[in-house]
């Protein structure tokens, strides 16, 4: 995650968050993952809360899922 802050009357102020997901998983589970993606930001609170004065970037990008895990993905937020 990193944001873009700008000076306003003198007075910092975030304008633009960018929020990427790298997401280990199974091919299998492709769409999941674009389903969750799709639904994720209407879903979150702090995003409900902010999006109209704060322009969110968000994206995401697959991954191979290490060998032998159990649930077949994890995600990591990266900036």
């Amino acid at each position: 995650m990193r944001g873009e802050v700008e000076t306003e009357d003198g007075v910092l102020v975030i304008r633009r968050i960018f929020v990427h997901h790298r997401v280990a998983v199974s091919e299998n589970v492709r769409s999941v993952v674009e389903e969750v993606h799709n639904a994720y930001a209407m879903q979150c609170p702090l995003y409900r809360t902010l999006h109209r004065c704060i322009d969110f970037k968000i994206s995401y990008e697959l991954t191979p899922a290490e060998e032998g895990g159990e649930s077949g993905g994890r995600i990591a937020n990266s900036a």
